[in-house]
């Protein structure tokens, strides 16, 4: 992860979805996609533009359709999640571990399930107090910072 400048990190800022796979693509040495993206909302000239290019390609990340990935969108922290489970699955991690979240009083969204399940039983991802897991929030840039480092570690 970098500052939002040189001299500010802006930790109490909501990361965006370019934001974190941008991170993810820099982890693997910034490689060049090989195809097009369909997304209209990612520009070439914008810093996430290869990031996303290739996590599109690998299938890391999917849009909210195939046209739009809402780039400078809030990331909540059930689409982190999935993202990070997506980026499991093309490093070919071990996935199976799973936690059944019966300590917590929220539920993720069908879509996220699995890799909620993933992420909380692999210790990615904690609960925020009050037995929630607060999985449509968004994702504050330090949270993200400790996310990520609990998945590395793990």
């Amino acid at each position: 992860m970098v500052g939002t400048d040189e001299s500010t990190f802006n930790s109490q800022d909501i990361a965006s979805r370019g934001m974190i796979v941008t991170i993810l693509w820099r982890l693997e040495g910034e490689p060049v996609a090989e195809y097009p993206m369909t997304f209209t909302d990612v520009a070439e000239d914008k810093w996430y533009y290869n990031a996303i290019a290739w996590a599109a390609e690998k299938g890391i990340v999917n849009g909210y359709n195939t046209l739009h990935f809402g780039p400078d969108d809030d990331i909540t922290r059930e689409q982190m999640v999935k993202i990070l489970y997506r980026f499991a699955t093309y490093k070919r991690y071990d996935l199976s571990s799973r936690d059944y979240l019966s300590a917590f009083t929220d539920s993720p969204s069908e879509w996220a399930m699995e890799s909620v399940q993933w992420a909380v039983e692999e210790r990615i991802i904690q609960g925020k107090g009050f037995s929630l897991l607060d999985l449509q929030a968004g994702v504050k840039r330090c949270e993200c910072a400790a996310i990520l480092r609990r998945f590395m570690s793990n």
